[in-house]
C-alpha cells in the first residue's frame, strides 16, 4: 500500500492455494489479515472481487473502533449466520428472496419477529455501510421492508408476583435478582450490571449506565423503593457481584466475582419459570 509492504503471515499448513471459479482462496488467517489492513487503511479490493465474507469482516472490523465488544459479537452472529448459509453469493447479488428464505430457514430454535427484524436491520446496515465506504454502488435490498416491532405490554398481576417468589426462598440470591427487577423496573442485563459504586443509600439511587447512555452521555437514575432499599444496604448485599462496605456516605470498588445470576444462568432459570 503506497509501496509499503504489508505482511499477512506465514503460509499456513495445509494445502497450496489455487484458484477456484477463476479466483483465488487464500488460507482463512491469510484473509482475514488481508481484510482487517485494508479496512485500517480506509482500502479494499476492487469492487468485483468483493465476497461477502471479506465484506462482513471489513465491517465488523470498522465497527469495533466505536461499538461495544458486544454488539459487534451480536452484529457478527447474524452476518455469519447470512454468509453460511450462502458462501458463494456477492454482496452485489443479494437480493429480497435470499432474506426471506434466510429468515424461515430451518432452526433448532425459530427466530421470533423481533429477532428476524434485528437481523434484516443489521444486514442492511453491514450493505449501507459498504456504500457509505464505496466497497457498492447501492444497496442491492434498500427497499427491503422489516417488521414491525413487537409492543410487549404484559403486567404481571400480584398474585402471579406472589407464586414467582414462592420458587425461591428468602437467602436465595435469585429472589433477590427478581425482586430488583420487579420493584426498579430495571431490565434483567441492567441489575446484572449494578456494582456497589453504582449505589448511593443516601439518596436512594442507583445511578446506572443505561440503553441511552453512549448517546446522551447521561447516566439513568433509578429510585429505590423501601424494600429494594432494604435489600442492598449493606447488611444484605447479594445481589452485587462483590461486597458492599459503607465509609461515610461513600461505597468501595466491590471484588470482581461473577454473581450467582449471570447472564446464562439468569437465563435457564427464569425459563424454567
Amino acid at each position: 500500500i503506497d509501496g509499503v509492504q504489508h505482511p499477512l503471515g506465514k503460509q499456513p499448513g495445509g494445502p497450496i492455494p489455487r484458484k477456484i471459479d477463476g479466483e483465488w482462496k487464500p488460507p482463512e488467517p491469510i484473509r482475514k489479515a488481508f481484510h482487517r489492513v485494508m479496512a485500517g487503511e480506509g482500502l479494499s479490493t476492487p469492487l468485483q472481487n468483493h465476497t461477502l465474507m471479506g465484506l462482513i469482516e471489513e465491517f465488523l472490523t470498522d465497527a469495533a473502533k466505536s461499538s461495544l465488544p458486544k454488539t459487534v459479537k451480536w452484529q457478527k452472529g447474524f452476518l455469519d449466520d447470512f454468509a453460511a448459509r450462502y458462501p458463494r453469493l456477492k454482496p452485489a447479488d443479494i437480493a429480497p428472496r435470499h432474506i426471506r428464505d434466510w429468515m424461515s430457514a430451518d432452526r433448532k430454535r425459530p427466530w421470533g419477529q423481533s429477532t428476524r427484524r434485528s437481523a434484516v436491520s443489521i444486514l442492511k446496515r453491514l450493505l449501507n455501510w459498504a456504500v457509505e465506504n464505496k466497497l457498492l454502488k447501492e444497496n442491492p435490498v434498500k427497499d427491503f421492508e422489516r417488521e414491525p416491532a413487537v409492543a410487549r405490554d404484559r403486567v404481571l398481576t400480584v398474585e402471579e408476583r406472589e407464586l414467582i417468589l414462592s420458587f425461591y426462598p428468602e437467602g436465595d440470591a435469585f429472589r433477590d435478582f427478581l425482586v430488583a427487577m420487579m420493584e426498579s423496573g430495571c431490565r434483567p442485563s441492567e441489575v446484572m450490571k449494578v456494582t456497589a459504586v453504582d449505589v448511593r443509600i443516601e439518596d436512594s439511587l442507583w445511578v446506572i449506565v443505561g440503553k441511552t447512555t453512549r448517546q446522551t452521555g447521561k447516566k439513568r437514575y433509578v429510585y429505590l423503593t423501601k424494600t429494594l432499599l432494604e435489600r442492598v444496604r449493606p447488611v444484605n448485599p447479594v445481589f452485587f457481584p462483590g461486597r458492599v462496605f459503607p465509609d461515610d456516605g461513600t461505597f468501595h470498588v466491590p471484588f470482581a466475582e461473577e454473581p450467582p445470576w449471570a447472564r446464562s444462568g439468569g437465563r435457564r432459570r427464569t425459563g424454567r419459570l
